[in-house]
């Protein structure tokens, strides 16, 4: 698991995310939202798109999406985005996270390797990138290189790939919404705040009665 803290007794929210993906990102603002306005625990979760061996997709559909699906959305919440320079895989930045939640920091870290692919054009399935970002939050940067070299955080990544599998995930952001007595649901897919707060509503609803 990475991100914050699990909460058993009320109902939470995970939410799959991977670093590659611009919506996993541009998602961030409406959770802030919708989390405080229905008092939800948020733990964000591993996946990863393109793992190895997956093909990277064509350049071509991705130009096309950025145009007409990404950079409104962005537009819209005022966040700065840009087209990524570099194709690369993500299970290390996953791992960074993971590493970063012993230090309290996996909120910031991820934001930052969103960041660092997103606005500033850096490779970030290379370590010794994500050792400099964790640097820059103010982490020690050889403790999180050997981390990453060794491969001491690659469990819980597989933890959350999984679970995803094992739920039908395959596309992020995925949503999977429990409640207290371990009952969910599961949505996928860019969300609106209001799309997103509706569900949410609907399935609290549904699951109170």
């Amino acid at each position: 698991m990475t991100g914050e803290a699990m909460d058993t007794a009320g109902p939470r929210l995970d939410v799959y995310g991977d670093f590659v993906c611009p919506f996993s990102w541009l998602v961030g603002p409406v959770l802030a939202q919708v989390r405080v306005d229905l008092s939800l625990t948020l733990n964000r979760r591993a996946f990863e798109l393109r793992p190895v061996p997956a093909p990277f997709p064509d350049e071509g559909y991705l130009h096309a999406n950025w145009e007409h699906s990404v950079l409104p959305i962005a537009r819209s919440l005022g966040i700065e985005v840009r087209f990524p320079a570099v194709r690369t895989r993500t299970r290390k930045a996953h791992e960074a996270v993971a590493f970063a939640d012993t230090r309290g920091m996996a909120d910031a870290m991820g934001e930052a390797i969103y960041r660092a692919y997103f606005v500033d054009a850096l490779d970030i399935g290379r370590i010794e990138v994500l050792a400099r970002i964790g640097a820059g939050l103010g982490m020690d940067y050889i403790e999180v290189r050997n981390a990453l070299e060794g491969d001491h955080f690659t469990d819980r990544v597989l933890d959350d790939l999984e679970r995803a599998a094992f739920l039908g995930i395959s596309a992020v952001p995925a949503f999977v919404f429990n409640d207290s007595s371990g009952e969910g649901a599961t949505r996928i897919g860019w969300q609106s705040a209001d799309d997103l707060r509706h569900w949410l509503e609907s399935t609290l609803a549904t699951v109170t009665e």
